[in-house]
Parts: structure tokens; sequence; C-alpha cells
């Protein structure tokens, strides 16, 4: 299956905090911190050991910043320790938020993070370490710094498998070209460590967890949705199975979905098309259609009107044409001729234009009671309903008349 890559470009504007984990690593020094062994989730403790933590800050940038490793405090068996996180209205104290545990809150301008550990013993008891602010107050404002050189460019979402081992994963950060996204398993997942790609160290496995090589993303489908949805995008070729636009108001005014078009509003220019086209108003009934392949037009609408508003239909009103013209063939000069009907009093009276017949007129059309009245280029013929028929030519009724 052919992969296509987009190339978004992003200029950087300032750097936030995306990300933070609290790490762990075992130590037989209570003074010392370790340097190796570092970890994301907590080891179980061991008689002689001590447990030290840390937290590890992502920023926008790509870049990584480690607070001062701390030693848990020790003497009792532990079960577990959970990492909780706190969103303060202020640097220096907790204000404004609560504690949450193994998810970190999305960074918001103004709004400064804090840590602390909850380590559960096996006597039952409990006990949190001091909270450590991850996120520094705000400093004063600075000079105008120099204009910035252009950001990374976003490479991918590529597909895992079809890169190939050696391949340079860029984080995106200083210096650097590009910042890769790739799918792997149904998700994304974008690059927060440059790393080259090896057999075993794909998303999730070890050697990531371990390096912080990738960050998980969204679902393709949401990833998707949100290149197109939050911003103006020229796709070349997208196919997709309902499309609906609203107004300010949130009403639809534009659906194609299963086959079916709605279009509510909007100037067409320079239209061709093709079959059968119909408007209609649903309060009123009126309605028009028009066909070009079998070359008719006809206004419809109700049969009676109601009392109280002449717009509207009655109760008892039916749908009847009221005036149509349609495209015909003369059989003896094989000439194309067009045809208008007029219908009233609910389809029991119509008239007729005709080019070869001339005006024709109708009352109670069908029943036993028809009357009518042709008038032709030659001839005369009328018939009052009740079994009384005349017809002449026109030079015989002039006769008679002069």
């Amino acid at each position: 299956m052919p992969i296509i890559t987009r190339i978004i470009r992003f200029l950087r504007i300032g750097v936030g905090i995306s990300d933070t984990d609290v790490e762990y690593a075992d130590s037989t020094s209570s003074t010392v911190a370790p340097n190796t062994g570092w970890q994301t989730t907590a080891p179980k403790w061991q008689n002689g050991h001590f447990i030290w933590s840390r937290t590890r800050i992502y920023y926008t940038n790509g870049q990584e910043k480690i607070s001062n490793p701390v030693c848990l405090p020790s003497g009792k068996g532990v079960v577990s320790i959970v990492e909780q996180y706190y969103q303060s209205a202020s640097s220096s104290i907790l204000t404004g938020g609560t504690w949450v545990s193994n998810k970190a809150p999305a960074y918001v301008e103004g709004k400064f993070i804090w840590t602390r550990s909850v380590i559960t013993y096996t006597d039952g008891s409990s006990t949190a370490t001091d909270a450590v602010c991850v996120t520094g107050s705000k400093g004063d404002k600075g000079d105008k710094g120099d204009k910035g050189s252009t950001g990374s460019v976003l490479r991918g979402p590529q597909l895992w498998n079809t890169c190939i081992n050696g391949y340079r994963f860029e984080a995106g950060g200083e210096g650097e070209e590009w910042k890769d996204a790739v799918f792997y398993n149904g998700n994304t997942y974008s690059c927060i460590k440059t790393h080259v790609k090896t057999a075993d160290n794909y998303p999730g496995s070890a050697a990531d967890l371990n390096n912080h090589y990738w960050r998980l993303g969204q679902s393709i489908e949401l990833l998707i949705a949100h290149i197109i949805l939050t911003q103006y995008q020229m796709v070349e070729n997208l196919g997709v199975r309902t499309i609906e636009m609203k107004d300010k108001d949130g009403n639809i005014v534009f659906k194609a979905k299963d086959g079916d078009l709605v279009c509510k509003g909007g100037n067409f220019e320079n239209i061709t098309a093709s079959g059968n086209f119909k408007s209609r108003n649903e309060k009123t009934w009126n309605e028009i259609e028009m066909n070009a392949d079998k070359g008719y037009l006809v206004m419809r609408g109700p049969t009676s009107v109601n009392d109280d508003n002449w717009d509207l239909p009655s109760s008892i009103a039916e749908m009847t044409d009221l005036f149509k013209v349609k495209f015909e063939s003369d059989g003896d000069t094989l000439s194309r001729i067009a045809t208008m009907d007029l219908f009233g009093f609910g389809g029991r009276k119509r008239v007729n234009i005709d080019p070869e017949f001339g005006l024709r007129i109708y009352s109670n059309e069908g029943t036993d009671d028809e009357s009518h009245l042709f008038l032709g280029k030659d001839s005369i013929d009328y018939s009052d309903g009740l079994g009384h028929v005349y017809h002449s030519d026109w030079n015989s009724l002039l006769k008679k008349i002069l």
C-alpha cells in the first residue's frame, strides 16, 4: 500500500511543558543518588536498599530537564509507590487544585505542576513525600530576543514497519530539521528523543520505556480528524462517507451522506446538471420539478388552501399539478414542439395550449359532466357537458355570423 507523507511546518512561538514522568531507581546508598537503573515504575523494596525518586520534564521544543533525586523514606516494607500531581495557581504553595494519581495534568499558562509520591507500607500505613514544584514561577519580562530560526518540520506520520533499521528519528530539538511521528499498532507516536531505529526499540518496548524515545499520541482516526478540521487544509485526495457543514447557530446547511445531498444555502454558478431537479417548500407545499432528460417542467401545489392563511394548505388538501410544460414531437413534420397545461380547482379544470391543436379548455375532465371548448386554427369544437356538441370550421361559422 503506498504511503503518503504530509509535510506541515510549525514556527516556534514559545516553550511550554508537554509532559512529565516520575522515575525511580534502587540503590544501596541513602546519601548518593544512583546514576543508572532509572525507570517509570517503582522497584520492589529490598532490605538494606533505598528507593530514589526524580521527575523528568518534557518541553514542547523537544528538550528535557531532570529534577534533583530524592531518597524516599525507608524502614518498613513497601507495598506500592504512587506518583501524584497537583496543578496549583502558585509556584510557592499548593492552592486551587487537587492531587491526582498517575497522570500528569496538561500544561496551562499561569498554572504550576507539583509532584509527590505516596508510599504504602506493609503495615497498612502510608506517607507522602514533600511536594516539589516542577514548573518555575514566572520571571520578569526579558528583553526582546532575536528572530528565531524556523522550527522543525513534522515528518509523517509514517508506518513504523516501512522505516528500515538504522533510520534516524528526530525529536525536533534545536538544530534538528525533523519532528518525527509514526503509526504503530493502530496508534500514533511522537518522537521525544532523537535516536536510530533498531529491531527492538519500537514504541512501547523496554528500550523505549527505559530511554523515553516515544510518546503515545492519538488513534489514526482522531489524528486525521484533527489535521483536517482544526485548520484549513488543501487535500488532493480525500474519501469520506459523510460531509456536514453548519452555520454559526449550529443549523445544518450542507450535508452529503449515503448518496443524498442536502444544501440549504449558497450561490451556484456555471452549473451543468442532468436528471431530475425538484424544489419543494414543506410548509406551503409549493413544488417545482424539472427534468431535461424527459423534457418537462411542472409546478405543483395544494388543491385548497387554509381559510386563515392562504399561503398554507388546508386540512383536506391534496397535492396536484398546477402548471406543466412538456416537449413533444409533431408526427407529421417531426418537429419538436412544446405544449402547456394550466390546472385549477383541484385538477377539474385544465387549459391546454398546443402549437398544432391550438387552445383547449376542459371542465370536469374525465367525468360524465365533462365540457370543453377547442379553438383550433381550422375549426371550433364545443361541448356543454349535457350531451350537446357543436363543431364547425371557421369558414362555415363566419358565413352564419355574417
